[in-house]
């Protein structure tokens, strides 16, 4: 809670202290505790706090309690020493390969389509690290990555005869994302980069229902 309190309930706060409950967001989404998704709408309901009881409420149930010596929020950093995992395979050959719902996204993840699509949802993902790497290789097949709304993209490769693609809709970056590093290799096939097709309760900046 912050100090200052007002005989009238919680005191007002500033875009610093939003900017020091986004760092802790996000500390708790590269760390496993939340999902891609709830750190975009968590974030958008913290954009959307006026007082430090806001705030509170955001990360009421998270284990580690926020406080004004948080770090600030700043832009997603290398792996900051922390080794690597192992990659992580997912192969569609003449035929279809799709993940979704709530899982843990390895730091470096291969989706690989030979005549065949792979779908990957982050959707509900959980990340482990800062700067979760999808290497998408589409060779005669298609490969989509579908990413919350608010989550900050870097989309890099080579297509040849073939397209890669990221549309992530009118949704800016949530401030201190994560970044999802997508690196497309699209060989007569497509990458593509995408948000969820289904309806948001709640676009970034604009709570639901307050």
């Amino acid at each position: 809670m912050l100090p200052e309190e007002s005989s009238f309930g919680s005191s007002r706060i500033a875009d610093t202290d939003r900017d020091r409950v986004v760092a802790l967001l996000r500390l708790h989404c590269t760390e496993g505790r939340i999902t891609l998704d709830e750190f975009s709408d968590r974030v958008g309901d913290v954009y959307a706090a006026r007082t430090s009881a806001d705030l509170d409420e955001v990360v009421r149930d998270l284990p580690v309690p926020w406080s004004a010596d948080a770090p600030p929020a700043t832009g997603a950093t290398g792996g900051g020493g922390r080794p690597r995992r192992a990659m992580k395979w997912m192969v569609a050959v003449f035929g279809d390969s799709t993940r979704r719902g709530r899982f843990t996204l390895d730091d470096e993840s291969a989706a690989v389509a030979a005549f065949g699509d792979c779908t990957l949802d982050l959707s509900e993902a959980l990340i482990e690290g800062p700067n979760p790497l999808i290497t998408a290789v589409a060779v005669f097949g298609d490969v989509t990555v579908i990413v919350p709304d608010g989550i900050e993209v870097d989309l890099e490769g080579v297509a040849i005869f073939g397209d890669k693609r990221c549309t992530t809709g009118d949704t800016p970056p949530v401030p201190g994302s994560p970044v999802v590093l997508v690196r497309a290799f699209a060989l007569f096939g497509d990458v593509r980069v995408r948000p969820p097709r289904a309806p948001r309760e709640r676009r970034f900046g604009r709570s639901r229902g307050r």
